[in-house]
């Protein structure tokens, strides 16, 4: 049906295996158009920005400031994956959304046949970032993890109708059974796909929050501002009150419960074997000893727990059987030379 060729594009410097991998993806998407076009009245393609520019508006966004240098997805093999991650998963959640209001057997056997595949092109880009979650992305020293979900978290924004959409590394709520951190295919309570409402897919693609206002209608509703100052207004607004998950620091915050345990526990033990403690006397004080480390804990999260666990539960009670193997141990063993030897 014609239509504008996309603009802003650049060959990004891919390494063999991702460059593979995208080829495939881009060929399948050469398949998909011809059956949308065998199947249903085609309709003129809009005019498509692929600029590093209009990806780095996207990042600038999801981080609620201007990255320095900018986001550029054409530099390499991670930044290209990171900016892939962007796309895909919307259209994936339209599919399941538009599915059940379809009425001829012939659209909802085309609309299952592109989910099919395009939801296996999303989970292989979020399988590849899975792999290097932790890893730091240059020059920012932010993880892949972080940006993810910091990118799933704006879409959330934008389409303005709760959570449909999750990083990598979750809060274990809304893992797998509500047990897991680890994310790397995203799904409702009963892991099965979220979907989304034309409306929705429109406030997220226009990046405007308003299905019915494309960005770039806002951009020039503002052309007498300062460019640069307008962005960074935008972006901060787009996100100001999107609550953040630092996967890597909640992970740095458990080792400290683990390790306070741990410790306090071996002192809790030494002490308790010293004084002679024995039978119950021995746990009732192991439980104070952990009360203690609790409170202690809470106290140094200066009483504010979810800003830097999931649940009071991990602070209160996680490591706590451990620590009391720990506990025993060095309980009789202090008793031992002290009491007996």
């Amino acid at each position: 049906m014609g239509g504008p060729p996309p603009v802003g594009t650049t060959k990004a410097r891919l390494d063999p295996f991702t460059k593979d991998v995208i080829l495939q993806f881009a060929f399948q998407e050469v398949g998909h158009l011809r059956a949308i076009k065998n199947t249903v009245k085609g309709f003129p393609r809009p005019l498509l920005n692929l600029s590093a520019e209009a990806f780095g508006n996207v990042m600038n966004s999801a981080f609620g400031r201007a990255l320095k240098p900018a986001f550029d997805p054409y530099a390499n093999e991670l930044n290209f994956l990171l900016a892939s991650y962007v796309v895909p998963y919307v259209g994936l959640t339209g599919y399941v959304g538009a599915n059940p209001k379809l009425q001829s057997p012939i659209s909802k056997r085309l609309v299952a046949g592109l989910l099919a595949v395009e939801s296996g092109q999303d989970a292989v880009i979020r399988g590849l970032l899975y792999e290097r979650a932790r890893e730091k992305v240059q020059p920012y020293g932010i993880t892949v993890a972080k940006f993810t979900n910091r990118i799933s978290k704006l879409r959330n924004k934008l389409g303005n109708a709760g959570v449909k959409d999750e990083g990598l590394i979750a809060p274990a709520f809304q893992g797998a059974e509500g047990k897991l951190k680890g994310n790397v295919l995203a799904g409702d309570q009963n892991s099965v796909g979220y979907d989304r409402t034309p409306e929705e897919i429109l406030r997220i693609i226009y990046s405007s929050g308003d299905e019915h206002v494309p960005e770039l209608q806002k951009e020039e509703a503002m052309a007498g501002h300062d460019d640069s100052v307008s962005s960074e207004k935008k972006s901060s607004e787009a996100v100001n009150d999107i609550p953040t998950f630092n996967a890597e620091n909640m992970q740095n915050n458990m080792k400290a419960v683990y390790y306070s345990r741990t410790f306090m526990s071996i002192m809790g033990g030494v002490i308790a074997g010293i004084l002679g403690f024995t039978g119950l006397n021995g746990f009732i004080f192991y439980f104070l000893v952990m009360a203690i480390t609790s409170v202690g804990l809470i106290a140094k999260a200066g009483f504010s727990i979810h800003s830097y666990f999931d649940s009071w539960n991990q602070i209160i009670l996680d490591g706590f059987l451990v620590a009391l193997m720990s506990f025993v141990l060095f309980w009789t063993f202090a008793y031992d030379i002290v009491h007996i030897f």
